[in-house]
């Protein structure tokens, strides 16, 4: 088998390396991380293993959906996606990661062939989340001013993409209305972490160090609108 050839040439390229060089437990391990980032990115999802696949397709209303969900069929297949994966993590990855192993060329391929065979169906899936949409809203002429509006708004973002929109409407603060904008971006910012908060106030700084236009400067300090450590809402 050529399993170049096989497999997406994004999972080849993650395993490469180590099938080349004949570990072949270590690529068994590789296709695995480039499963769990893939699920990580669909899903905005931040944690690993069956707990990862349990919050990225488990649950009455899975966050990533490898079909349209409605039918019996559908939701049997859903399920059927979410215990499979929790068992190739529980009988294949986990042995992997946590005790030394030696696999053949055999076993290799066949096992990252199927794991390629669900990354094309994950590929396809749908998931609720979708960043050039959501950022878009900002600039929508039928956003409400409402901090509340806001607020639901920012609930829609995975913990993990939370970040990646406040970069976006950063970028694109000059686009549309600046109120608009500063609502969302503060509705974001309360729901993330202290360290992200300060990765936000980082790129601020760095973008006033930038800043050619006096509008430039205004709309960055504008947004989050910082007085006296707390965010003003």
């Amino acid at each position: 088998m050529n399993l170049q050839e096989q497999i997406d040439a994004r999972l080849w390229a993650s395993v490469q390396k180590s099938f080349e060089d004949g570990d072949f437990a270590g690529s068994i391990r590789e296709c695995f991380y480039f499963l769990s980032d893939l699920i990580r990115s669909k899903s905005g999802c931040e944690s690993d293993g069956v707990a990862l696949i349990g919050a990225a397709f488990g649950g009455a209303n899975p966050v990533v959906k490898i079909n349209p969900f409605q039918t019996e069929t559908e939701q049997s297949e859903q399920r059927g996606m979410e215990q499979l994966l929790r068992g190739l993590y529980a009988a294949i990855r986990n042995p992997r990661s946590h005790e030394k192993r030696s696999d053949s060329v055999e076993t290799a391929e066949a096992v990252i062939t199927f794991i390629g065979l669900l990354i094309s169906m994950i590929d396809k899936s749908r998931s609720p989340y979708d960043a050039d949409q959501i950022v878009g809203k900002a600039f929508d002429k039928h956003f409400v001013s409402k901090t509340q509006y806001a607020d639901v708004l920012a609930s829609k973002i995975p913990p993990g993409k939370r970040y990646d929109v406040l970069n976006r409407l950063f970028q694109r603060r000059m686009e549309g209305k600046i109120q608009h904008v500063a609502l969302f971006t503060r509705a974001i910012l309360a729901s993330v972490s202290d360290e992200l908060r300060s990765s936000y106030w980082e790129m601020i700084s760095a973008a006033l160090e930038d800043a050619d236009a006096d509008s430039e400067f205004r709309t960055a300090v504008y947004l989050p609108a910082k007085i006296g450590g707390g965010l003003r809402r």
